[in-house]
């Protein structure tokens, strides 16, 4: 499940290779509320903030970049 949990969420789900879908058959399927419980406990927050799981954008250097870009807008 650190797998599952990782592939769909690490990197604020923006890497290309994010994990969209899981297809759980047979005994596996008893897994699905674990999982469900896993990603629960992931926290959301902004990237920088301490104990954070799963920020808003990939990485520190996305942030700058769509800073920038909204303050070339503005």
């Amino acid at each position: 499940l650190n797998q599952l949990v990782g592939a769909a969420f690490g990197a604020a789900g923006q890497r290309c290779m994010a994990l969209s879908t899981a297809v759980f058959v047979g005994d596996s399927q008893k897994r699905i509320p674990e999982l469900v419980a896993r990603a629960k406990t992931l926290k959301v927050n902004a990237g920088q903030e301490p104990n954070t799981d799963l920020g808003p954008v990939i990485s520190p250097q996305a942030m700058q970049s769509i800073s920038t870009l909204v303050d070339s807008g503005v």
